[in-house]
């Protein structure tokens, strides 16, 4: 298959899965809260209005703050509340090295791997939405940690998930912590040390019910498991075992037949199981018409009839798969070009919208995979965080700090540009009229509803620890 070409082969799956949940009418309190990663609905798109397009700092910004450390993780909006994470890295620790990682049977160490030997102090917080005030802060770790992370990446890139009564905070080897929004703790969970390869945990919490899930793949596979924390007590509600290689992307739940299923990606396999007891329903084959090792990054999405799959490492594909109670999925098109290492696709407006390394946006039919368009921003970038969808438009930024808005649409119209002094990794959240934006070294929130000067607290500790 030549790049860039659709094709219907019926293939198994090791993909990296992005599963797109169709935008529809929105629920009470979704223009308000941003719960989780990619937000209300999962997918990257939010029904509020009169949103800002520029992001200029100098005029539109309500509040700008510099949370201390480092941390990838995206913001969570409750409450009149933001949430993020955050790492401080200290000292080397005598004695204290990394596992040993085994990698396809040999002794595995990658070049980029780091940090692993020092002292870090990880951070739970909260944000005022409406001035930037910090509310509360919890130190929930502070030691050694279980394994090396990329060089690039923090121990606090896992998005906080919220729920209207508690926030929950996952640090991968590090733990689990609740908090009610006030800041009171709730409970905390150890669930053991998981292999990443020395390259760091990725897979942020998702809410189903009464529990949290939580995927701890561990570096070849053997003793992966997943688990379902119960949101009240921290009580372990099931576990799940499987057979899979640490990846990083955060799985889905999808409405399957009238029942919900969770699908999980893999290096070798994309799985479903009963989102409500762990039972595996189905999984794929590896591929037999691609390579057979594929990076899990891109979250899944789908609306329970198709489901978007899609990888950036080695190859570039998405992939459209037909879902179908009591059977395996069967592919519907493939496209084999454009698709980026870390940013997840977004489904907005029948349109689908994914993003390269480069910056090159693809826009395609979702039913078909037929190609819209293919268009670069202006100023040239790399991008690693994952769009939203608002009013008819499309935001994306990148490591340079740029912001990009453009029309959700057939062709490719810029509405408007901006730019931010650092790297964007964590992906936007929508609160009301406002949009957070998290870079590097700073925390944002721009609106055009006006904003009050004094309310800036730029590089201000707030409440300080507790």
């Amino acid at each position: 298959m030549s790049n860039g070409r659709v094709s219907s082969i019926r293939v198994g799956l090791a993909l990296a899965t992005v599963f797109l949940a169709a935008p529809g009418a929105a629920q009470e309190g979704e223009t308000e809260h941003w719960p989780a990663w990619r937000g209300p609905t999962a997918n990257g798109v939010s029904e509020a209005t009169g949103l800002p397009v520029r992001f200029d700092p100098d005029a539109n910004a309500l509040w700008q703050v510099a949370p201390p450390g480092r941390g990838h993780s995206s913001p969570v909006v409750w409450g009149g509340r933001v949430f993020v994470s955050a790492s401080i890295t200290g000292e080397p620790i005598p004695g204290h090295a990394a596992p040993v990682h085994i990698r396809n049977g040999e002794v595995y160490l990658h070049p980029g791997s780091t940090a692993g030997d020092l002292h870090h102090t990880l951070l739970a917080l909260a944000y005022d939405a409406a001035t930037g005030a910090e509310l509360w802060r919890h130190v929930v770790h502070d030691g050694p940690v279980h394994d090396n992370r990329y060089r690039t990446n923090t121990y606090a890139s896992l998005t906080a998930v919220a729920d209207g009564e508690r926030v929950y905070f996952w640090f991968g080897s590090q733990g689990l912590f609740a908090f009610t929004l006030d800041g009171e703790p709730v409970w905390s969970v150890d669930l053991g040390d998981f292999g990443e390869w020395g390259l760091g945990h990725g897979i942020s919490p998702v809410l189903y019910e009464d529990t949290l899930i939580l995927v701890c793949d561990n570096d070849d596979g053997d003793g992966s498991r997943i688990f379902a924390v119960d949101r009240r007590t921290g009580e372990l509600a099931w576990t799940t075992e499987r057979q899979a290689r640490k990846a990083w992307a955060t799985p889905a739940l999808l409405p399957v037949g009238g029942a919900t299923q969770l699908f999980i990606p893999g290096y070798h396999h994309l799985a479903a199981y009963d989102a409500g007891s762990g039972a595996e329903l189905w999984r794929i084959a590896p591929f037999e018409d691609s390579a057979p090792v594929h990076t899990p990054v891109h979250q899944p999405f789908g609306d329970g009839r198709l489901v978007f799959v899609s990888t950036g490492y080695p190859g570039k594909e998405m992939r459209a798969l037909e879902v179908t109670p009591g059977a395996e999925p069967r592919v519907r098109w493939t496209w084999e070009r454009g698709t980026g290492y870390l940013p997840s696709a977004l489904l907005y407006r029948g349109i689908l919208f994914f993003l390269s390394d480069g910056g090159v946006i693809t826009a395609l039919d979702p039913e078909d995979g037929s190609l819209h368009f293919q268009a670069r921003p202006p100023n040239p970038g790399r991008y690693n965080s994952s769009p939203i969808g608002y009013e008819g438009q499309v935001l994306i930024g990148s490591l340079e700090g740029d912001l990009t808005v453009f029309r959700a649409d057939t062709e490719f119209e810029i509405v408007a540009e901006s730019s931010l002094p650092a790297a964007i990794w964590a992906s936007p959240a929508v609160s009301g009229r406002t949009i957070f934006l998290r870079t590097v070294d700073r925390l944002y929130a721009f609106s055009d509803a006006g904003k009050d000067t004094t309310n800036d607290t730029s590089g201000a500790s707030g409440g300080g620890l507790r």
